[in-house]
């Protein structure tokens, strides 16, 4: 079986458990929760999640920090020195300066180990999202592809990954600058919420709107319908910012609409969930397009 390392970043949303069932390390990255930092990986190293979201809601601010150079560098060394190549599968480069620190630092690593190969993909994906498509990864490897049909394998099957999602309040994509603050305001008022996705260009865009949350948490679910390639085949993956109620209910209406069997939940990654905030749901499968 091939031996080259798979590595993605904290924005994927990965479980612990995953990753060290499918081999797959993770760089981590920085979030800011008021004046505290903390390092979040596979782990998030003191942050508890549901904490997190909490202070979210009682108004602490929150940001993030790309990776960098040296995050990059620091995780590739030790796998290359044990003499195996790297794939690296890095949240998109729409949303992110993540990605181009990773070529360069990728590049550089390259010259201090020119026996090795690395191959890095930008995934055109975020949070569960990009998970998603780390997993399948991991699997095509497990499956005996080699590290270049895997990297082209993911460039030409990423744009398969569907991501939909909807947030319950609209402050946290204001800040952002991912919607205007009239528009905030006046959707607030309304009690309108939006419905989002991730485009092939992997930028988050609006794809609509509802009047409450349960037809916006509807209009998530009736997307499987819309777009999967046989539903109920799949894992499907659902992250959410602390509003658990709602996941199980999205879940529930899959398995009944569509025959889905499996999910896999997580909290939404502190890297997204900074921005989206509380009550984010988010759902995450294979379709015919985006």
């Amino acid at each position: 079986m091939s031996n080259y390392a798979i590595v993605t970043d904290a924005a994927s949303t990965l479980l612990r458990s995953q990753c060290r069932e499918l081999d797959i390390v993770i760089l981590p990255m920085r979030v800011r929760v008021g004046d505290q930092e903390y390092s979040c990986g596979a782990e998030t190293n003191g942050l508890d999640m549901k904490d997190f979201y909490s202070k979210m809601r009682d108004g602490v601010s929150t940001g993030t920090a790309a990776l960098n150079m040296g995050n990059v560098q620091d995780g590739m060394r030790p796998l290359l020195e044990q003499g195996r190549d790297v794939l690296l599968i890095v949240f998109t480069s729409a949303l992110s300066d993540s990605f181009d620190y990773t070529c360069a630092a990728a590049q550089e690593m390259r010259e201090a180990f020119p026996a090795r190969t690395i191959e890095v993909v930008d995934s055109l994906c975020a949070d569960f999202g990009q998970g998603l498509l780390v997993c399948a990864a991991a699997k095509n490897r497990a499956n005996g592809m080699d590290i270049h049909e895997n990297a082209r394998w993911i460039e030409q099957n990423r744009l398969h990954y569907c991501h939909w999602f909807t947030v319950d309040d609209l402050r946290y994509l204001r800040r952002g600058g991912r919607i205007s603050a009239t528009t905030a305001l006046v959707g607030s008022a309304l009690g309108i919420k939006p419905i989002l996705h991730v485009d092939n260009e992997g930028r988050l865009v609006s794809a609509g709107k509802a009047r409450g949350r349960k037809n916006a948490l509807t209009e998530i679910v009736e997307k499987v319908g819309e777009l999967a390639v046989e539903p109920e085949k799949q894992t499907m993956f659902l992250s959410h910012g602390d509003c658990m109620e709602d996941a199980e209910f999205v879940m529930n209406e899959i398995k009944a609409r569509y025959g889905v069997k499996e999910f896999v939940v997580n909290y939404t990654s502190p890297i997204c969930g900074a921005h989206s905030g509380p009550g984010t749901l988010a759902l995450f499968f294979v379709g015919k397009e985006r």
